[in-house]
């Protein structure tokens, strides 16, 4: 990454989140229930359905809904659980849904890590 970027910028590495651990209080899920996965970005969609069935969930309990397409809503009504990114979560059709979880990316840690970046750069 570091060649990628231009002389002089600073590369800042984040933590992310543990999927294992975040999603322990999810899976297993119980048995007739779906999961729908709502995302405009693909790798977000690509990834939860990876770390979900990782995590023990069989694929065809996964409703994966691409928000940039048509209809992406077609279904949701039947799952359990809603997950998503923040950016989607504010979607109309899913904002204050009751069943709505936001899958937090970056790791709690992160954010002490952008706070010492900011206060090393007003030096």
């Amino acid at each position: 990454m570091r060649a990628a970027l231009p002389p002089g910028a600073e590369l800042i590495v984040l933590p992310i989140r543990s999927a294992n651990q975040w999603l322990a209080r999810w899976v297993p899920a119980p048995a007739g229930h779906l999961v729908g996965i709502v995302s405009r970005w693909p790798e977000f969609l690509s990834t939860a359905r990876t770390m979900l069935i990782a995590a023990g969930l069989p694929s065809e309990v996964l409703l994966l809904r691409d928000a940039c397409k048509s209809q992406w809503r077609r279904g949701l009504d039947q799952a359990s659980v809603i997950l998503c990114d923040r950016a989607s979560a504010a979607l109309p059709g899913l904002a204050g849904h009751p069943r709505l979880v936001v899958f937090p990316l970056l790791a709690d840690s992160a954010r002490d890590e952008i706070a010492r970046s900011c206060d090393l750069g007003a030096l």
